[in-house]
């Protein structure tokens, strides 16, 4: 379990080295590590307790630990507890469909594209239906889910679980990969639902209750879950698998450089977890310290990880970071790309946090160079 958590890549770290060495005679000028999702927490443990490791780091999407399991667990108690709470493909479909509609201009250019959703104001009560189940709203049990998705979920301890952002939630990458399901699930034989094509976010859960979260080595039934009866069984693996220590200093007094990325629509780790981590780390450190060892870029319309989402979600972080460390200059904005049917239809500049991309007025709004990096307009 600890070398799952932490320790093991660092001791790949340090037997990559010596190999490197003995094969070349000589040691690294550099080293980097790069990693999204589990490998974004990889990277955070890195930075956070072995920071002479590597002199830059990428932590993509990064998942961060047990809470973001949990997270997960009180959605699915409360969506499989009874068929109508089950959202299907179809209704999160309509859910994007009438959130795009609503919020994609907000940001001064409609594209497609919700730029920020924190600055969307839709409600998605405004889709319930006024009797029965309709193709066309959402019923009180499937609007009950929704809530539940987006709602930040506070643990007794006072540490909050974020909810997911709003927008782009459907496609194949989207909800019906990580939180609802592309098929519908089944009566179980407790009298609640039983998914039969798991999504990715249920399957991941499900095993860290099963292998991972109980020190003791019982398993935590998801169904009956309570904080209050069990979250001190808990308290062990969140010290161990949960990257949230706002102190980088190690990596500061080196010279370390940690770049962070998040998809805003990613449905599998919420984006609001990584835009407080690195907050917390900003106050900690101080705005000054922290500009020259941290940055983040949260990416519109990306899913989980690169190249998902509707959004332009393919990028190269890695020569921004090299960039940083080799020459000292600090990414303001990278060039990210999206690809339909193996052609690229669209470029944006992603900015580096907080500020947004603007359209300067003129020229096509798929072509990169006609947006600059601005601070965001007051609400």
């Amino acid at each position: 379990m600890i070398d799952y958590a932490y320790r093991g890549t660092h001791a790949s770290a340090v037997a990559a080295k010596a190999l490197s060495q003995g094969y070349y005679g000589s040691t690294a000028v550099h080293s980097y590590f790069n990693g999204c999702s589990n490998g974004g927490r990889q990277a955070l443990m890195e930075a956070q307790r072995y920071p002479g490791d590597f002199d830059g780091i990428i932590a993509g999407d990064p998942a961060l630990g047990t809470l973001g399991q949990i997270r997960r667990t009180v959605v699915y108690q409360r969506m499989l507890s009874s068929a109508d709470r089950f959202v299907p493909a179809s209704k999160v479909s309509l859910l994007a469909r009438k959130t795009l509609e609503s919020c994609d201009a907000r940001d001064g250019l409609k594209d497609g594209l919700i730029a920020d959703p924190r600055a969307c104001t839709f409600r998605p009560e405004t889709l319930a239906c006024a009797a029965g189940d309709h193709p066309d709203c959402l019923t009180a049990g499937q609007l009950e889910t929704v809530k539940a998705i987006y709602a930040d979920e506070p643990t007794p301890s006072g540490a909050v679980m974020p909810g997911f952002p709003q927008g782009h939630e459907d496609g194949a990458t989207g909800w019906q990969q990580w939180l609802t399901s592309a098929s519908a699930p089944v009566p179980g034989p407790r009298g609640a639902l039983e998914f039969t094509n798991p999504p990715a976010g249920f399957r991941f859960q499900f095993g860290f209750l099963q292998y991972l979260a109980s020190p003791d080595g019982q398993p935590i039934d998801w169904r009956t879950f309570s904080f209050q009866r069990d979250g001190a069984r808990l308290d062990s693996t969140m010290a161990m698998f949960s990257p949230t220590s706002p102190d980088l200093s190690g990596l500061r007094a080196r010279g370390g450089k940690l770049l962070l990325y998040h998809g805003w629509s990613d449905p599998g780790i919420s984006a609001f977890g990584t835009l407080r981590y690195y907050e917390s780390a900003v106050q900690h450190a101080g705005a000054r310290q922290s500009a020259d060892s941290i940055a983040l870029f949260v990416v519109p319309g990306m899913h989980h990880c690169q190249g998902n989402g509707p959004g332009p979600n393919t990028f190269d972080m890695l020569t921004a970071l090299e960039t940083w460390v080799e020459r000292g200059t600090a990414p303001t904005r990278v060039v990210a790309w999206h690809t339909a049917n193996g052609v690229v239809d669209r470029t944006r500049p992603v900015c580096r946090y907080p500020n947004v991309a603007r359209y300067s007025g003129t020229g096509s709004i798929d072509a990169a160079e006609n947006f600059r990096c601005e601070a965001p307009k007051a609400p």
